[in-house]
Formats: structure tokens, C-alpha cells, sequence
């Protein structure tokens, strides 16, 4: 069992690598690690894919698709822009829609290094358009990878409801918090949430300031989530789980709040001095950070937040 702080050597490398696959119905499966947990949508001769991992563990997951399963990926949908979840979009030459929040795409597009870089990128396609258009098939040489401003890029603001054979899948935006760009998928018919890195099973929540990330926004976030009415949630890392862990997340995130303004209200006078009034709950002792991220940086960010919110 894998135990302590999340790091890549030992376990905690395994435990974001490894392959792990999970068939949750027929037509649906995630595959855990590898970068960050892919969901793929089987219906008719096509898939979805939610998230479709980095390096050669995007290749493997393509290949389990089309040559195993016999699919081909018209549709993707990115959470957000880290290259473990979305670095692998371009490996789907067949993709006709790529799903993506607004600050999403401009950060795909500011970090790529592919042959059309320095051209003004395509504009990308209104929801009504992507409504009345079938999937356009890009059919690059074997083995070629598009560049990044190729992709077929569908702007998600607030929400959009994909009909896949016959089954709704609601792709929404309830607010930042890991990122400034963060995107969910919520299958109502299986009560399934698919949250990205909104939600970490197995470790503390994580944000990416220099991503627009808060703590404050991912605490209202979550509160949002937990109003949809999921039984099974598949986290940005980490096994699947209930509400519970979500609710987890949460009760971290406003305990957190909690004890920073409180240590303010009873008179530390500097950021320094909350950071030694503060010290980690017992009840989340058990949950370690991701690597970079002790606990004393989650004090200094919430207190530097609520600062900048005038509490």
C-alpha cells in the first residue's frame, strides 16, 4: 500500500503512471494513470474521450480504442490545459471536436511549439456551428501528429449537452479552482461526474496559481458540484469514489478558511506568524500533498487570498 507524500519515485510514481483499466458498463471505462484518468465513451462506431493522457500512455489508450475496441475518436473533451490530462489531443487525427473552456484553448495554443505556432490560429467553432456540423476528419500522414492550432477547438463557457448515441452528456464550467479554465462531464443517466483535477482522490486538493488556480473559487466550485446529484466520481488523479470524496475536499478546503481567519481574528500580525499559528487537522493527516505543495503553502496562499478578498 502506498503510504506518504506523493513523489515521483516509489508508490506514489506508480500510483500516477500505472496503468489501471476499469470497465464501469459496456460502452463506458476509464483508465486510471498514466497522467491524468481518462474516461472513454463508447457509442456507435465512435468515442469520446475525457482527458487523453501524455507521451506514450496517450498512444496506448488510442490504440485500446481504435485497433482494440474498434472505435474511432471524434470527440475529446479537456478539463483543463495540464500535459498530463490534454497533452495528448493531438494523437487523434480523426477527432472533429475538441471541448475545451476559453483559457483552456489560449494556453494550448500559447505553449505550442508545433509548425504553425507563429500563425494566427483558427477562430474556433460556435456552439450552433458544432451543433450542425458533423465531425470534420483531419487525415495527416501515419504516424503524424497535428499541431495544436489545428484542432478542431469548441469553446465551452458555461455548458453544452452532447447527444452520443442516444445517451446526454452535460460538459459544463461551475467555476474555477484548480485552473482558470476548468471543465467537467456529468453522465445524469449514470450519475457519473468526470471532475478532473477539481477533485483528487488519495491527496490533498491542488491548484496552479501560475493557472489561475485559487482555493477559494475551488471551495465554491466544489460547492457547486456536490449540487448535482452523482453517485460515482472519476477524479483527475487518484481511484474512483463516492460523494465522500468530494465532500472530503471540501471539508479540507473550508477548514482551512476556518482556521486561517481564525488565527487572523485572535491578532497574528503577519502571514508568518499564521503559518505557525495553523497546523494540518488530524482528520486529514492521512491525506498527503502533491509534490511541491506542504501544507504551509496552502496556509500562505489562503491567507494571501483572503487578504486580496478584504477579509
Amino acid at each position: 500500500m502506498c503510504v506518504g507524500v506523493f513523489a515521483l519515485g516509489g508508490c506514489g510514481a506508480r500510483a500516477f503512471l500505472h496503468l489501471d483499466r476499469r470497465v464501469l458498463w459496456d460502452d463506458l471505462r476509464v483508465v486510471l494513470g498514466g497522467g491524468g484518468n481518462s474516461t472513454v465513451l463508447l457509442h456507435g462506431s465512435d468515442a469520446l474521450v475525457i482527458d487523453p493522457k501524455m507521451l506514450g500512455y496517450t498512444q496506448r489508450l488510442r490504440d485500446e480504442v481504435e485497433r482494440d475496441l474498434g472505435r474511432r475518436v471524434r470527440r475529446l473533451i479537456l478539463t483543463h490545459a495540464h500535459y498530463d490530462h490534454a497533452g495528448g489531443a493531438t494523437d487523434f487525427a480523426w477527432a472533429g471536436a475538441v471541448l475545451v473552456h476559453p483559457n483552456t484553448r489560449a494556453r494550448l495554443l500559447a505553449n505550442d511549439q508545433g509548425p504553425c505556432d507563429r500563425e494566427a490560429p483558427p477562430a474556433p467553432r460556435t456552439r450552433d456551428a458544432f451543433r450542425r456540423s458533423e465531425p470534420v476528419i483531419f487525415d495527416p500522414p501515419h504516424g503524424a501528429l497535428l499541431p495544436v492550432c489545428a484542432l478542431p477547438f469548441v469553446e465551452v463557457t458555461s455548458e453544452v449537452r452532447l447527444w452520443l448515441g442516444g445517451e446526454e452528456v452535460q460538459v459544463m464550467n461551475l467555476g474555477s479552482g484548480h485552473t482558470d479554465g476548468d471543465l467537467v462531464a456529468y453522465f445524469p443517466d449514470r450519475k457519473l461526474l468526470v471532475a478532473g483535477d477539481l477533485v483528487m482522490n488519495g491527496f490533498r486538493p491542488h491548484i496552479d496559481e501560475s493557472s489561475g488556480g485559487s482555493l477559494l473559487h475551488l471551495a465554491d466550485t466544489l460547492d457547486r458540484l456536490l449540487g448535482l446529484p452523482f453517485e460515482k466520481v472519476v477524479p483527475g488523479h487518484g481511484d474512483l469514489g463516492g460523494r465522500d470524496v468530494v465532500e472530503r475536499q471540501r471539508r479540507y478546503l473550508r477548514a482551512l478558511e476556518e482556521d486561517v481567519k481564525r488565527a487572523i481574528a485572535a491578532g497574528a500580525p503577519s502571514e508568518d506568524a499564521v503559518v505557525g499559528e495553523v497546523k494540518l487537522r488530524e482528520e486529514f493527516e492521512d491525506l498527503p500533498p502533491i509534490p511541491g505543495d506542504p501544507f504551509e503553502k496552502d496556509v500562505r496562499r489562503m491567507y494571501r487570498e483572503l487578504h486580496e478578498r478584504g477579509d
